[in-house]
């Protein structure tokens, strides 16, 4: 269980890191439509795993936001930094978020069990 502490500290993340990538980060492999879902940061705060999702969602289109986000991880600690008040800015550590494909699998599962159902 996190503390209200850590989540607020992990959702100051989020927006602070969202508006840099959003404004300051010039990357043709930016998706059109990227979100950071959720940050975790461990109890130390010495490091946060970012998750993010986006549309298209092509493992190739994952792998090049992953490499430009693993490039730009330098910067965007920096900026970090200077957006969000804490005693030592967390390591970035980027990941996609893969609840929205586990969403729609499970989703075309229900769908095939209620036709199978159907056609009984």
């Amino acid at each position: 269980m996190t503390s209200h502490r850590t989540e607020r500290v992990e959702e100051a993340i989020r927006e602070a890191l969202t508006l840099v990538i959003q404004q300051e980060v010039q990357d043709p492999r930016l998706p059109g439509i990227f979100t950071l879902s959720k940050v975790r940061v461990t109890p130390d705060f010495t490091d946060a795993k970012v998750y993010f999702t986006q549309v298209p969602e092509t493992d190739e289109d994952i792998d090049d936001t992953l490499d430009m986000l693993e490039r730009a991880s330098g910067f965007l600690r920096k900026r970090l930094a200077q957006e969000v008040n804490l005693r030592t800015t967390p390591r970035l550590q980027f990941y996609h978020d893969e609840q929205t494909r586990q969403a729609e699998r499970i989703e075309e599962l229900l769908a095939e069990e209620r036709k199978k159902q159907q056609n009984q």
